[in-house]
Protein backbone atom coordinates (compact mmCIF):
# COMPACT_ATOMS: atom_id res chain seq x y z
CA UNK A 1 0.00 0.00 0.00
CA UNK A 2 1.64 3.12 -0.96
CA UNK A 3 0.76 6.06 1.87
CA UNK A 4 0.14 9.60 0.64
CA UNK A 5 -0.86 12.76 3.45
CA UNK A 6 -3.83 14.27 4.14
CA UNK A 7 -4.81 16.59 1.25
CA UNK A 8 -4.78 19.48 3.90
CA UNK A 9 -1.22 18.93 5.19
CA UNK A 10 -0.76 20.53 1.47
CA UNK A 11 -3.06 22.42 1.48
CA UNK A 12 -1.02 25.65 2.34
CA UNK A 13 1.66 24.82 -0.18
CA UNK A 14 -0.37 24.88 -3.59
CA UNK A 15 -0.66 28.30 -5.16
CA UNK A 16 2.64 29.34 -2.55
CA UNK A 17 6.06 30.02 -3.52
CA UNK A 18 9.30 30.00 -1.73
CA UNK A 19 12.29 32.14 -2.73
CA UNK A 20 16.23 32.54 -1.75
CA UNK A 21 18.86 35.02 -3.65
CA UNK A 22 22.15 33.13 -4.39
CA UNK A 23 24.74 35.88 -4.40
CA UNK A 24 27.00 35.55 -7.29
CA UNK A 25 30.45 36.66 -7.99
CA UNK A 26 31.54 39.88 -9.99
CA UNK A 27 28.00 41.39 -9.73
CA UNK A 28 26.21 43.00 -7.05
CA UNK A 29 22.70 41.31 -8.67
CA UNK A 30 21.68 38.19 -7.62
CA UNK A 31 20.48 34.99 -8.80
CA UNK A 32 16.56 34.97 -8.27
CA UNK A 33 14.89 31.33 -7.27
CA UNK A 34 10.92 30.47 -6.93
CA UNK A 35 10.10 27.37 -5.97
CA UNK A 36 6.67 25.85 -6.27
CA UNK A 37 4.48 23.00 -6.18
CA UNK A 38 4.48 21.26 -9.81
CA UNK A 39 1.51 19.64 -11.23
CA UNK A 40 2.66 16.28 -11.35
CA UNK A 41 4.47 16.92 -7.66
CA UNK A 42 7.94 17.69 -8.35
CA UNK A 43 9.57 21.12 -7.42
CA UNK A 44 9.76 23.37 -10.21
CA UNK A 45 12.24 26.10 -9.36
CA UNK A 46 12.16 29.45 -11.81
CA UNK A 47 15.86 31.24 -11.89
CA UNK A 48 16.19 34.65 -13.17
CA UNK A 49 19.08 37.29 -13.18
CA UNK A 50 19.05 41.56 -13.96
CA UNK A 51 16.76 43.39 -15.45
CA UNK A 52 16.76 44.22 -18.91
CA UNK A 53 14.97 48.04 -18.02
CA UNK A 54 15.80 48.74 -14.56
CA UNK A 55 12.80 50.61 -12.84
CA UNK A 56 10.42 49.31 -15.42
CA UNK A 57 6.78 48.80 -14.07
CA UNK A 58 7.08 45.52 -15.36
CA UNK A 59 9.87 43.06 -14.64
CA UNK A 60 11.35 41.60 -17.79
CA UNK A 61 14.87 39.65 -16.81
CA UNK A 62 18.07 39.69 -18.22
CA UNK A 63 18.12 35.49 -18.43
CA UNK A 64 15.76 33.02 -16.94
CA UNK A 65 15.52 29.33 -17.05
CA UNK A 66 13.38 26.98 -15.20
CA UNK A 67 14.44 23.54 -13.55
CA UNK A 68 12.16 20.54 -11.90
CA UNK A 69 12.86 18.65 -9.30
CA UNK A 70 11.67 15.05 -8.69
CA UNK A 71 10.85 14.12 -5.33
CA UNK A 72 10.31 10.51 -4.66
CA UNK A 73 7.65 10.53 -2.15
CA UNK A 74 4.43 12.68 -1.43
CA UNK A 75 4.74 16.75 -0.84
CA UNK A 76 3.39 18.76 1.95
CA UNK A 77 5.64 21.32 2.49
CA UNK A 78 8.91 22.72 0.87
CA UNK A 79 11.22 25.77 1.86
CA UNK A 80 14.06 27.75 1.12
CA UNK A 81 16.24 28.39 4.33
CA UNK A 82 19.79 30.14 3.99
CA UNK A 83 22.72 29.10 2.34
CA UNK A 84 21.02 27.38 -0.97
CA UNK A 85 19.70 24.93 0.76
CA UNK A 86 15.62 24.04 0.80
CA UNK A 87 14.21 21.96 3.77
CA UNK A 88 11.16 19.19 2.64
CA UNK A 89 8.55 17.25 4.01
CA UNK A 90 6.70 14.43 2.95
CA UNK A 91 5.31 11.05 3.47
CA UNK A 92 7.46 7.73 3.00
CA UNK A 93 5.38 5.33 0.70
CA UNK A 94 5.89 2.39 2.34
CA UNK A 95 5.67 2.66 5.84
CA UNK A 96 3.52 6.54 5.54
CA UNK A 97 5.01 8.05 8.57
CA UNK A 98 6.85 11.65 7.89
CA UNK A 99 9.99 12.41 6.67
CA UNK A 100 12.52 15.48 6.35
CA UNK A 101 14.97 15.76 3.96
CA UNK A 102 17.65 18.89 3.41
CA UNK A 103 18.39 19.41 -0.31
CA UNK A 104 21.27 21.63 -1.32
CA UNK A 105 22.08 23.34 -4.00
CA UNK A 106 25.39 24.62 -5.64
CA UNK A 107 25.56 28.51 -6.49
CA UNK A 108 23.83 28.94 -9.92
CA UNK A 109 26.73 31.06 -12.08
CA UNK A 110 25.98 33.70 -15.12
CA UNK A 111 28.15 33.34 -18.10
CA UNK A 112 29.12 36.79 -20.17
CA UNK A 113 29.04 39.18 -17.27
CA UNK A 114 30.30 42.62 -18.42
CA UNK A 115 29.38 41.85 -22.15
CA UNK A 116 25.73 42.55 -23.41
CA UNK A 117 22.73 41.49 -21.97
CA UNK A 118 22.07 39.22 -25.32
CA UNK A 119 25.16 37.71 -24.76
CA UNK A 120 24.41 36.18 -21.03
CA UNK A 121 23.53 33.48 -20.01
CA UNK A 122 22.00 31.15 -16.87
CA UNK A 123 22.71 28.34 -15.43
CA UNK A 124 20.79 26.96 -12.82
CA UNK A 125 22.11 25.70 -9.49
CA UNK A 126 22.57 22.05 -9.39
CA UNK A 127 20.78 19.94 -6.95
CA UNK A 128 24.01 18.40 -5.42
CA UNK A 129 23.04 16.81 -1.92
CA UNK A 130 19.95 15.39 -0.54
CA UNK A 131 19.97 14.26 3.30
CA UNK A 132 17.39 12.90 5.83
CA UNK A 133 17.28 14.98 8.56
CA UNK A 134 14.38 14.09 11.05
CA UNK A 135 11.91 11.06 11.02
CA UNK A 136 9.66 10.90 14.05
CA UNK A 137 10.67 8.49 16.20
CA UNK A 138 7.81 5.72 17.31
CA UNK A 139 5.14 7.67 19.44
CA UNK A 140 5.93 11.28 18.88
CA UNK A 141 3.10 13.39 18.16
CA UNK A 142 5.40 15.50 15.43
CA UNK A 143 3.36 14.90 12.25
CA UNK A 144 3.66 16.18 8.37
CA UNK A 145 5.04 19.52 8.32
CA UNK A 146 2.46 22.00 6.37
CA UNK A 147 4.47 25.23 6.12
CA UNK A 148 7.67 26.21 7.46
CA UNK A 149 9.01 29.67 8.47
CA UNK A 150 12.46 30.48 8.46
CA UNK A 151 13.87 34.05 9.30
CA UNK A 152 14.43 36.82 12.22
CA UNK A 153 16.29 35.40 15.10
CA UNK A 154 16.62 31.81 13.68
CA UNK A 155 19.94 30.34 13.46
CA UNK A 156 20.40 28.92 9.29
CA UNK A 157 19.75 25.39 10.79
CA UNK A 158 16.25 26.52 12.22
CA UNK A 159 13.01 26.32 11.10
CA UNK A 160 9.18 26.74 12.76
CA UNK A 161 6.89 24.71 11.47
CA UNK A 162 2.99 23.53 12.09
CA UNK A 163 1.68 20.32 11.58
CA UNK A 164 -1.21 18.75 10.67
CA UNK A 165 -3.52 17.04 11.07
CA UNK A 166 -2.18 16.92 14.68
CA UNK A 167 -1.93 20.51 14.56
CA UNK A 168 1.06 21.95 16.57
CA UNK A 169 3.98 24.34 16.31
CA UNK A 170 7.70 23.39 16.85
CA UNK A 171 10.89 24.47 16.46
CA UNK A 172 13.10 22.07 14.07
CA UNK A 173 16.69 21.90 14.81
CA UNK A 174 17.77 20.66 11.43
CA UNK A 175 22.19 19.82 12.74
CA UNK A 176 20.42 18.13 15.58
CA UNK A 177 17.26 16.37 14.22
CA UNK A 178 15.14 17.24 17.05
CA UNK A 179 11.36 18.71 16.86
CA UNK A 180 10.90 20.73 19.99
CA UNK A 181 7.07 21.91 20.45
CA UNK A 182 5.94 25.53 21.08
CA UNK A 183 2.75 25.47 21.14
CA UNK A 184 -0.79 23.36 20.91
CA UNK A 185 -4.25 24.38 20.45
CA UNK A 186 -4.23 21.84 23.69
CA UNK A 187 -2.02 22.41 26.16
CA UNK A 188 0.46 24.96 27.33
CA UNK A 189 3.78 25.22 26.68
CA UNK A 190 6.24 27.70 28.86
CA UNK A 191 4.61 31.05 27.78
CA UNK A 192 1.95 29.69 25.51
CA UNK A 193 -1.18 29.10 26.85
CA UNK A 194 -3.14 26.34 24.59
CA UNK A 195 -3.93 28.26 21.21
CA UNK A 196 -6.56 27.16 19.32
CA UNK A 197 -6.21 29.27 16.34
CA UNK A 198 -3.55 26.61 15.83
CA UNK A 199 -6.17 23.99 14.75
CA UNK A 200 -7.71 26.35 12.08
CA UNK A 201 -7.10 25.77 8.11
CA UNK A 202 -4.38 28.61 7.45
CA UNK A 203 -3.89 29.74 3.57
CA UNK A 204 0.10 30.90 4.18
CA UNK A 205 2.14 31.41 7.05
CA UNK A 206 5.53 34.10 6.98
CA UNK A 207 7.98 35.47 8.58
CA UNK A 208 6.97 38.82 8.16
CA UNK A 209 9.78 40.86 9.44
CA UNK A 210 10.91 43.03 12.37
CA UNK A 211 8.46 45.16 14.15
CA UNK A 212 9.10 48.19 16.77
CA UNK A 213 6.68 46.69 19.37
CA UNK A 214 6.45 42.96 18.57
CA UNK A 215 9.84 42.55 17.28
CA UNK A 216 10.34 39.25 15.03
CA UNK A 217 6.89 38.53 13.38
CA UNK A 218 6.02 35.34 11.77
CA UNK A 219 2.09 35.19 10.51
CA UNK A 220 -0.67 32.98 9.82
CA UNK A 221 -3.28 34.40 7.38
CA UNK A 222 -6.55 33.42 5.47
CA UNK A 223 -7.39 35.10 2.26
CA UNK A 224 -10.76 35.16 1.79
CA UNK A 225 -10.56 35.18 -1.69
CA UNK A 226 -10.22 31.24 -1.71
CA UNK A 227 -13.19 30.69 0.48
CA UNK A 228 -11.38 30.19 4.42
CA UNK A 229 -13.93 30.87 6.32
CA UNK A 230 -13.94 30.16 10.16
CA UNK A 231 -16.97 29.13 12.63
CA UNK A 232 -17.28 33.37 13.88
CA UNK A 233 -16.75 34.42 10.83
CA UNK A 234 -14.05 37.34 11.84
CA UNK A 235 -10.67 35.43 12.09
CA UNK A 236 -8.19 37.18 9.44
CA UNK A 237 -4.95 36.66 10.74
CA UNK A 238 -2.69 35.32 13.80
CA UNK A 239 0.65 36.75 15.05
CA UNK A 240 3.66 34.84 16.95
CA UNK A 241 6.21 36.74 17.96
CA UNK A 242 9.82 36.91 19.24
CA UNK A 243 9.94 40.08 21.11
CA UNK A 244 12.92 40.07 23.00
CA UNK A 245 14.69 38.60 19.18
CA UNK A 246 16.35 35.67 21.02
CA UNK A 247 15.22 32.97 18.85
CA UNK A 248 12.45 31.72 20.94
CA UNK A 249 9.04 32.94 20.70
CA UNK A 250 7.25 34.87 23.15
CA UNK A 251 3.32 35.58 23.09
CA UNK A 252 0.50 35.81 20.03
CA UNK A 253 -1.99 37.88 19.01
CA UNK A 254 -5.27 37.30 16.80
CA UNK A 255 -6.23 39.37 14.11
CA UNK A 256 -9.79 40.32 13.71
CA UNK A 257 -11.28 41.18 9.55
CA UNK A 258 -10.81 45.13 9.66
CA UNK A 259 -8.63 44.64 12.61
CA UNK A 260 -5.12 45.23 12.01
CA UNK A 261 -5.14 49.68 12.84
CA UNK A 262 -5.76 47.92 16.87
CA UNK A 263 -2.50 46.14 16.16
CA UNK A 264 0.05 48.33 14.63
CA UNK A 265 0.54 46.44 12.21
CA UNK A 266 -0.78 48.81 9.26
CA UNK A 267 1.57 51.85 10.31
CA UNK A 268 4.79 51.34 8.08
CA UNK A 269 6.53 53.45 10.41
CA UNK A 270 6.64 50.61 13.02
CA UNK A 271 8.47 47.96 10.87
CA UNK A 272 11.86 48.05 11.43
CA UNK A 273 12.43 45.24 8.33
CA UNK A 274 9.71 44.01 6.26
CA UNK A 275 9.52 40.57 4.33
Amino acid sequence: MLHEPPYAAVRMMHDGVTEHDFDIAGTTDPVHAEARLGSSGEISILWHFGEQEPGSSFYNPICELSTDHSVGFPLTAFHFIPDGRMIICGANRTTGVPYYELWTFAEPEVQGLGGAPSQMSLLAGRLIARDAVFSPPPGSDVTFAQCFMSGGALQPDEVFMLTYPSPALYKLDITNSTATEIASPSSAHGSFPAIDSLSKLWDQAIYLGRHADYGYCYLFSADPWRGAVFSDGSLAGFLIYDSDENGSLDDFIEVPIGGYEATGLNDPSKWLEYN
